[in-house]
């Protein structure tokens, strides 16, 4: 046995075993709550015969606002006691240590859910019902979940209560029962006519202001009349004016999103606007840096062209320099070559008339 969902999840509960309590299988229990999962959060839990604790821990660790517990068997008050500590929701949880009768006259405040789980063979469910039909403990659209093997006898005991949905777990019924709706609201209107008749005797009763019509009348008492009236209304009235109220509040909402949503529209329009003429004059600019880049390139080659060109004709110009120069020397060497060759034989040829 443990706890199935919630903040206590997976926590392993303390069982009692034998005749006095009859623990409610995982099964079972996981059921229950998948059909009430959507009452569970915020409301005010009852577990009338608690047992181990099981059912009402699993409603604190699901996230019910208060879960009362009412046990007086004392091992099972001792083993609920553990099973509290051990899955730490005691700021939630309240053991109630008495019998389910005394409690259900003790209690005064109204529950949403009652799950009532008695020892097999008693009458402790009409009597636990009857109780709380008289002490209108069950709030007007709460539930009573009653778990029991003996579904025809326990019809018999509903009372003021209707069968809304029932499930059938092997031997195990679960029924759901709610406040007959018509009885319900005859009841409701029997008492605000009532308060109605006691207003206007009230009223009758009053004594006149000496020369007038006027009446004095007691304004607490006439004050608590009116708040109880106010009380007993019809819940389509309530809701009728919270709707109106709601329907108000969801337009201001809407209109506040509405403009919103306008002035967001408005926003992206001038950033795109901006864009766009950001993106334009980047288009421009892109434009003007290529011309400008492309006269550049023009301009270089045209002035490397005429560099090269002006090297050449230098270069030209030296080489023809050189050559003439060349030729000149050339031309100077062979003249002093061909007076050395002269002189040269004229030296040889005086030699030898000089031997003969």
């Amino acid at each position: 046995m443990r706890i199935i969902s919630g903040k206590a999840r997976g926590t392993k509960l303390y069982s009692l075993e034998g005749q006095t309590t009859r623990p409610t299988l995982d099964r079972v229990k996981e059921s229950l709550f998948n059909i009430i999962q959507n009452d569970i959060q915020d409301c005010v839990f009852l577990d009338l015969f608690a047992g181990s604790g099981a059912i009402g821990l699993e409603a604190s660790s699901r996230g019910a606002k208060e879960v009362i517990l009412c046990e007086k068997n004392r091992n099972a008050i001792e083993i609920i006691k553990k099973n509290i500590q051990k899955t730490h929701l005691e700021d939630k949880t309240k053991l109630y240590e008495m019998s389910f009768e005394n409690l259900l006259k003790k209690l005064n405040k109204k529950v949403d859910i009652i799950y009532i789980d008695p020892p097999y063979k008693t009458d402790f469910v009409y009597e636990s019902i009857k109780i709380i039909n008289e002490k209108k403990l069950l709030n007007d659209e709460g539930t009573i979940i009653i778990e029991t093997d003996e579904e025809d006898r326990i019809k018999k005991q509903l009372g003021n209560l209707e069968i809304e949905s029932q499930r059938k777990y092997g031997r195990v019924n679960l029924i759901f029962v709610k406040t007959k709706r018509d009885s319900w609201e005859r009841g409701k209107t029997m008492e605000i006519f009532t308060l109605l008749e006691a207003l206007e005797d009230l009223l009758e009763n009053s004594k006149n202001l000496p020369f007038t019509s006027k009446g004095i009348v007691d304004k607490e008492e006439m004050l608590d009349l009116i708040k109880e009236i106010r009380i007993k209304l019809p819940d389509e009235l309530k809701q009728a004016k919270w709707v109106k109220e709601e329907r108000q509040r969801i337009l201001v909402e809407a209109q506040k999103e509405a403009d919103g949503i306008v002035k967001e529209a408005e926003n992206r329009i001038i950033a795109m606007i901006d864009e766009h003429e950001i993106t334009r004059k980047a288009y421009d600019q892109k434009t003007e840096i290529i011309e400008t880049a492309n006269e550049m390139s023009r301009e270089i080659s045209k002035g490397t062209k005429e560099y090269a060109d002006s090297i050449l004709e230098n270069t030209e110009n030296v080489l023809n320099e050189t050559l003439n120069k060349l030729g000149t020397n050339m031309s100077e060497a062979l003249n002093l070559m061909q007076i050395s060759l002269e002189d040269t034989i004229k030296t040889i040829e005086n030699s030898r008339k000089e031997l003969k």
